[in-house]
């Protein structure tokens, strides 16, 4: 899932209402680390009042669990998830735009009105992949022009 933009999708889907995203702790997990983090808080007396204060310790543990520290985990793991996919992606983009190079250029005509914009993209493959060029226009109807390269 970190190398591909599924996630990001999954985040707009759920931007749009689409979906509902819910990130939990398997069961077995979160009863270990209830049971770690309890061990590491209780007395190892065996008095009623030790047996109390573990009591109230573990109730303390279970509420910080399910108060704090999950909510807070979840929050973490969803931006976590999100920048390492925004990493990747963004590396990819990277690659695709070094093996493709890009550029506008101005419509190959005497009369360009004021507001107008220019109909051509101008795209050029690096040498040692394609020994050609082609320019197109994201425009319907418009001419396909391709040409040799040196």
């Amino acid at each position: 899932m970190l190398e591909t933009p599924q996630f990001l999708n999954i985040l707009a889907a759920e931007h749009e209402h689409l979906v509902m995203v819910t990130i939990t702790l398997h069961p077995d997990a979160y009863a270990r680390f209830e049971r770690k983090l309890g061990e590491a808080f209780e007395s190892s007396s065996y008095s009623e009042t030790a047996k109390a204060w573990n009591e109230e310790r573990s109730r303390v543990v279970r509420e910080t669990l399910e108060g704090h520290l999950v909510p807070v985990g979840v929050k973490w793991i969803r931006e976590w998830l999100r920048d390492e996919v925004e990493d990747w992606l963004s590396k990819r983009c990277a690659i695709e735009l070094r093996n493709v190079s890009l550029c506008l250029h101005p419509p190959l005509v005497t009369q360009l009105k004021v507001d107008s914009a220019p109909t051509l993209c101008h795209m050029s493959l690096p040498p040692h992949n394609l020994e050609t060029r082609h320019r197109f226009s994201p425009f319907p109807g418009a001419r396909v022009i391709r040409r040799r390269t040196r």
